[in-house]
């Protein structure tokens, strides 16, 4: 049993009241204002949330919004679950009537607020679209479920026709990653950016780690010159307080591990 000082604080850990020191961050960089360097590559280790492939289907920007729900959900559970980008590349066809495989991070909003998604065992990945396949009801209700969760969407850059971020967002994109949230990141092809490192040799002053579904099975980098100069595109999740959203099955599983006793 946890001592009560020890419950307040991993309790306010889990509901994301103090900022978890798991985001690999090493000191301020020489403007003070952010880390160096973040790495939030050991927690998606820790959480069984490596990168996967997408094979040969144009399904980048459903990987990469599935990779930050997953880890989102995750910091917020205390357990990582994979969920279905198969699902969620349904919903996102269905919802918004497009008919091609992947699509717009905007799209993949749409269809996790109307769907959300299953676990992957529920609803693997295929090799290939099938546009009259849909998944089964036990899918669909356990999808609803994870949708019901607080879940917000926060846009950096919304897509626009020409790539480019400012330098306001080019920070906040690394703010962001510094308060341990990955962040997703559109360009001709969609990844999700995972932590960072300054480093003067490199194009724009450094690279971020990468988790790329193009890479399958291990992270990748991209310079910040890249982020810089090609994205359309970067949203990241939230995932609020979970009492106010009457999940208490939830709720008390993270009592628990907050070494609240149970309720009775």
């Amino acid at each position: 049993m946890y001592s009560g000082a020890v419950s307040v604080v991993l309790g306010l850990l889990l509901l994301g009241v103090l900022p978890a020191s798991s985001t690999g961050a090493e000191p301020s960089s020489a403007s003070g204002e952010l880390p160096a360097s973040v790495d939030l590559r050991p927690k998606f280790r820790q959480w069984d949330l490596t990168p996967r492939s997408q094979g040969k289907r144009p399904t980048c920007g459903t990987f990469a919004t599935v990779n930050v729900l997953e880890y989102e959900l995750a910091a917020y559970l205390g357990e990582g679950t994979r969920l279905s980008v198969e699902f969620l590349n349904w919903a996102k066809i269905t919802i918004s009537g497009a008919t091609r495989d992947g699509g717009y991070f905007s799209h993949m909003q749409k269809g996790w607020e109307a769907y959300g998604a299953c676990p992957e065992v529920m609803y693997p990945y295929r090799g290939k679209l099938d546009r009259d396949l849909r998944p089964p009801e036990e899918a669909i209700a356990a999808a609803r479920r994870y949708r019901d969760l607080p879940v917000k969407f926060h846009w950096i850059r919304p897509h626009t026709k020409q790539p480019g971020l400012t330098p306001e967002q080019f920070h906040e994109v690394k703010r962001v990653l510094a308060e341990g949230h990955p962040v997703a990141a559109g360009s001709n092809h969609s990844r999700t950016l995972v932590g960072y490192r300054d480093d003067s040799g490199q194009p724009g002053g450094g690279v971020f780690f990468t988790n790329d579904s193009l890479k399958g099975g291990f992270f990748g980098e991209v310079t910040y010159e890249f982020v810089r100069t090609k994205l359309y595109d970067a949203f990241w999740v939230g995932v609020g307080n979970v009492e106010s959203q009457g999940a208490p099955v939830v709720l008390q599983r993270r009592k628990e591990r907050a070494g609240e006793a149970p309720a009775q």
